[in-house]
């Protein structure tokens, strides 16, 4: 019914919808950081841009980015043994993500009809919404106000939402309804692997639709959260297929400034990998991508530790709370590589191959390139020097690309979580953090070391999920209500409304609506009976919504009939 609703507001404005030549893009840019996403799921850049250059600028307003380029990847395996694999590096040479829903009828299938009204990155402000609850709730008077489109055109079909009366429909012209986002400024996208052939990997479609929520914090007392763009995905496998031995990771393409001079590293306890200039170029910035939490963990039951053991976590979240089966992976696995050769076809099993660190013909990567130790970092310093997660708790020494003798260059990254079953119909979410720090008195190692105190302050702040500027990772809070103590009588009315709240408070204030969102009464709760009666003989017979707030909130809408 709500696709419907849209394409008949289409109709009526005139608007022809038709394949797009091009995805639809917005920027984050209410902190330190101009970041670009795309329809799509691209971060940062999309080859059909190419004169947009990159779009990770850091500090917003210099010129200077990054990151170059970054993607989502996801493989599994099928119950025939037939690898499903869907990879992005720049779109220059194809595409596995396309914009839009799949089908949610467990085929999988593209949702033609209604894809190309998800070419779109919808933006807004956490101030945008503040103000709409406070003139909602009769706590700002703007005249004239009008409901901004950020709110009314919010896609509430897949977007999250607060649903004040509970009735599974997003109207905020009458309930207040509003979009439900994280940070102080969101982008909001949908994308899926199904749409068309994957002629950027050759890889075989899996059928997922991913709903992605890009948000940052506008908070100047904290240089963490002044440098952090956050990315929160809801990964649906729309398809009839259950993969095993699924890795979800993010790919990027990290320039320091000048491309050619980068080395790469990644810190297991912290959950990131990061890159640096491999030259001590003055001041030079370092850049992170930090697994916040990954997806669910295979439930087993069990609480599970931190530890080296197979279901046990150094860098993960849930472990060791308490709580059964809400284990989420973090950092699995990291590998680096320079652009990879080999033709489209075997591209997909190379992708698969590095999501897990093993090298392109699928050999184990060896612990610092010559010790008889697979590994599943590359590079982690000493960030695994007290438990050797990633080699499975052999003893080995300090592993970076100096001590390898390496030649700064051009790097690629790839993080990824894994493995676990993505069973049809599942939800999995996935949070990740790109993570900026520089130190202006030091030098390029110096600046990995302010990264990784910020990185310790991000993660810590999401853990308990609260900013140090009040703010959370999970949503715009949603207000409590008293509804279970307001009741409203009779319903259908011929006469008169009787309005009763046990708890009443002051000025809490009663409206009525009609369908068309219009009011048509406007009277405050009697405070002293608790009890107030609306003469509503005047109007028409037909459907009403009553609505309460006590001026700060809206804590309860109901819907009546006129006899």
């Amino acid at each position: 019914m709500k696709k419907l609703r849209h394409s008949i507001l289409f109709f009526f404005l005139g608007i022809t919808i038709s394949p797009a030549q091009n995805y639809a893009f917005d920027e984050l840019d209410i902190n330190n950081v101009r970041a670009r996403f795309f329809a799509n799921g691209g971060l940062f850049y999309d080859g059909s841009f190419p004169s947009l250059g990159s779009g990770f600028e850091v500090p917003k307003g210099s010129g200077k980015s990054t990151i170059f380029s970054s993607r989502l990847w996801i493989g599994g395996v099928d119950a025939n043994g037939q690898l499903k694999l869907a990879a992005e590096r720049y779109n220059q040479v194809g595409r596995d993500f396309f914009y839009g829903t799949l089908d949610n009828d467990s085929s999988g299938s593209c949702s033609i009809a209604y894809t190309d009204y998800f070419n779109h990155v919808w933006k807004i402000n956490k101030s945008t919404i503040d103000t709409f609850l406070q003139v909602s709730n009769h706590t700002l008077n703007i005249p004239g106000y009008v409901i901004p489109d950020e709110i009314l055109q919010w896609p509430s079909d897949v977007a999250p939402f607060v649903d004040v009366n509970g009735d599974g429909n997003y109207i905020p012209q009458i309930f207040g309804d509003y979009p439900k986002i994280r940070g102080d400024q969101a982008l909001f996208f949908v994308f899926n692997d199904k749409c068309d052939l994957h002629t950027e990997s050759g890889g075989e479609a899996i059928g997922v639709e991913i709903h992605g929520m890009a948000y940052a914090y506008n908070c100047p007392i904290d240089s963490a959260l002044s440098n952090t763009v956050f990315v929160h995905y809801d990964i649906i496998n729309r398809g009839p297929f259950t993969l095993t031995n699924t890795y979800i990771g993010l790919w990027s393409d990290m320039d320091i400034g000048f491309a050619n001079d980068d080395f790469v590293g990644c810190d297991v306890m912290r959950g990131s990998y990061f890159t640096y200039n491999g030259v001590n170029v003055d001041h030079a910035p370092s850049q992170s991508v930090t697994f916040l939490a990954g997806p669910y963990q295979d439930e087993n039951g069990i609480d599970d530790a931190f530890g080296i053991g197979l279901d046990e976590s150094l860098n993960g979240f849930g472990f060791r709370d308490g709580i059964t089966d809400n284990e989420r992976l973090g950092l699995s696995n990291f590998s680096y590589f320079n652009n990879p050769g080999g033709s489209v076809e075997s591209l997909a099993r190379i992708y698969y191959n590095y999501l897990q660190t093993y090298q392109a013909d699928g050999s184990p990567v060896l612990y610092n390139g010559f010790y008889n130790t697979p590994t599943k970092y590359m590079f982690p310093g000493n960030s695994d020097q007290e438990y050797f997660w990633g080699t499975n708790g052999v003893s080995v020494p300090f592993w970076s690309e100096e001590t390898s003798g390496n030649v700064p260059y051009d790097r690629r990254g790839l993080g990824s979580s894994g493995p676990f079953t993505l069973e049809p119909g599942e939800v999995n979410p996935f949070d990740i953090a790109f993570v900026y720090g520089r130190d202006y008195d030091g030098n390029n190692i110096e600046s990995t070391f302010v990264m990784k105190d910020r990185i310790d302050a991000i993660r810590a702040m999401f853990l308990a999920d609260s900013t140090s500027c009040g703010g959370t990772f999970t949503s715009v809070k949603e207000t409590e209500t008293i509804k279970n103590k307001i009741v409203i009588f009779p319903n259908p009315a011929n006469e008169i409304i009787t309005v009763s709240c046990s708890a009443p408070a002051k000025e809490q204030l009663i409206e009525l609506f009609n369908v068309n969102g219009q009011k048509v009464l406007s009277e405050s709760l009697n405070n002293t009976s608790g009890k107030t009666e609306i003469d509503v003989n005047a109007l028409s017979s037909g459907i009403y919504f009553i609505r309460i707030s006590n001026r700060k909130e809206i804590i309860y809408v109901q819907k009546i009939i006129k006899n």
